[in-house]
């Protein structure tokens, strides 16, 4: 089931989802637009998970869903569930159904996009009697799914050149 390759995580990885996630949470920049706005750890997770396989992917959305969860007031480990359990996913489906290319990393994001926002959606807002659910999920979940998913070819495209950059230099040694 996992596979045999053994791939490390560089530290720059780690940095960029640092700086993903304090743009989340600390809104600087600003990338919202109108009511949509992203949430970058996604299309992060997917590229990560698309390029390195499922444990590193599990790990990485492991640790990052934690952080998020530790700064976020009302989700009690949704972040962390869900992105280990994406993370995880994802690499498996990569090394089944999907190939490493941009057409499967945008399929993949969406699809995630729309079941992380989704599954917020029903868990926190439809199955507490909250008014404006429909209000909420057409105005701001989906509008943030489609948006966050648009993420998936800046993050592709930084993890195909570094992990370029990476074979060059490890066959130089």
């Amino acid at each position: 089931m996992f596979a045999e390759k053994r791939t490390q995580l560089p530290l720059w990885q780690i940095g960029i989802g640092l700086l993903a996630f304090l743009c989340h949470y600390t809104r600087l920049p600003d990338l919202s637009i109108g009511r949509a706005s992203p949430f970058l750890l996604i299309p992060l997770t997917v590229s990560v998970s698309l390029f390195y396989g499922e444990l590193t992917g599990l790990f990485y959305g492991l640790g990052f869903g934690l952080l998020c969860d530790c700064v976020a007031g009302q989700t009690i480990c949704f972040n962390t569930l869900f992105f280990a359990f994406a993370g995880f996913l994802l690499g498996v489906a990569v090394g089944t159904v999907f190939n490493v290319n941009l057409p499967s990393a945008v399929a993949l994001c969406v699809m995630t996009s729309a079941a992380y926002f989704g599954l917020k959606w029903l868990i926190f807002f439809f199955f507490p009697d909250v008014q404006g659910k429909i209000f909420y999920l057409l105005h701001y979940a989906l509008p943030s799914a489609l948006y966050t998913s648009l993420f998936i070819f800046l993050f592709y495209w930084i993890q195909l050149r570094l992990k370029n950059r990476h074979k060059k230099h490890s066959h130089i040694l």
